[in-house]
């Protein structure tokens, strides 16, 4: 219920702010279709979403970084639950904590000091 109210919200902030709408050169979709946006921000898919008609937007969904939000209670509810964003982690399973470039720079700053 406070999900569904918090996704109108957000969608609604999208139109008043931005004025985003769809238009369409033929029927929505009735399969399978990937939307994609330029990656600038956060707030693209938003954006993307808030253009899609309320049927698609209903079995629409993210996929969005683990490493952003999965960080956070408010982020992870914001993902999990409002937006319902399926998370996905971009490193590779045998990665340690860090990732390869940031034990590369600790190693080269213990050997500097």
């Amino acid at each position: 219920m406070v999900e569904r109210l918090l996704r109108n919200l957000l969608l609604l902030l999208a139109h008043l702010l931005t004025g985003v709408r769809g238009l369409w050169a033929s029927a929505p979709p009735q399969g399978p279709t990937i939307y994609f946006a330029n990656h600038v921000s956060h707030a693209d898919f938003v954006m993307l979403w808030a253009a899609l008609p309320s049927v698609l937007r209903e079995r629409t969904r993210p996929v969005a970084g683990a490493d952003y939000w999965g960080r956070g209670r408010l982020r992870r509810y914001i993902g999990e639950r409002v937006v319902r964003a399926v998370q996905n982690s971009w490193h590779p399973d045998g990665w340690l904590e860090d990732a390869p470039w940031r034990r590369l720079f600790r190693n080269a700053r213990r050997w500097l000091a």
